[in-house]
């Protein structure tokens, strides 16, 4: 009788779904809250420019993220997985 009655589970890609959920939800959270906020407060102008600021901000983490995906990727295929 298996552990897993229903197939096995892949915790590793659960955890990355979920990890990937959040990050975007604080995203959102982040753009729609703060931005709608920086809107009713301080007006249009402020809000273009929060955004800008926050896609500016971004700009190194997303280099980051995808500098790491690319290592990862290279040992992917050099172990021949």
């Amino acid at each position: 009788m298996s552990r897993f009655p229903r197939g096995e589970r892949n915790l590793r890609k659960y955890a990355q779904t979920t990890q990937i959920r959040l990050i975007v939800g604080v995203l959102v959270i982040l753009v729609v809250v703060g931005n709608g906020l920086i809107w009713i407060i301080f007006g249009s102008d402020a809000a273009r420019m929060a955004l800008l600021c926050m896609g500016i901000s971004l700009a190194p983490v997303l280099l980051i993220v995808v500098c790491l995906g690319l290592i990862a990727w290279i040992l992917r295929m050099a172990r021949g997985d």
